[in-house]
């Protein structure tokens, strides 16, 4: 520690190195959450299997912020389809259906807007977007028990 800064120093020179490249360049904000949305949905599954909807609410809501993307959507969709209160099924399929709409490369949207429908007893409807979801990611682990879900509707 004897070549370590203090916290006071530490703080004042990271305030000043701060203050002195608060507008430098560009921060490459889009390129990072291009990035990140890769893995976003990953670490939101970690989180919904702590089954505390609050606590995952106000995470995806801080993620988000106020420019939401494709992945915030599907995220969304996730947290609402998971809990599965009544109303809950309407959020998550609006979020779902919008994901979409806007673009989304992540299969997981039409997966879960499938199962979404399912549990809607809408099984005619689930069954094209599961078959799209299979279509995206034939070798996802869940694949098999997805067909026989399709079969069944």
């Amino acid at each position: 520690f004897d070549s370590h800064p203090a916290p006071k120093e530490r703080s004042e020179y990271l305030a000043q190195a701060s203050a002195e490249y608060a507008d430098a360049g560009e921060f490459g904000v889009d390129r990072y959450a291009d990035a990140m949305d890769g893995h976003l949905l990953t670490f939101f599954e970690d989180q919904l299997q702590r089954n505390d909807f609050a606590a995952s609410k106000f995470i995806l809501d801080s993620v988000a912020g106020e420019a939401w993307r494709p992945i915030h959507f599907v995220m969304e969709g996730e947290l609402y389809r998971k809990r599965g209160n009544p109303r809950d099924l309407v959020t998550a399929e609006e979020a779902y259906r919008e994901a979409i709409n806007l673009g989304t490369d992540q299969p997981a949207a039409w997966r879960g807007l499938g199962l979404t429908l399912l549990r809607a007893r809408r099984k005619e409807e689930a069954a094209g977007f599961l078959g799209t979801y299979l279509e995206m990611a034939p070798d996802a682990p869940d694949a098999p028990m997805m067909q026989m879900m399709i079969k069944g509707s």
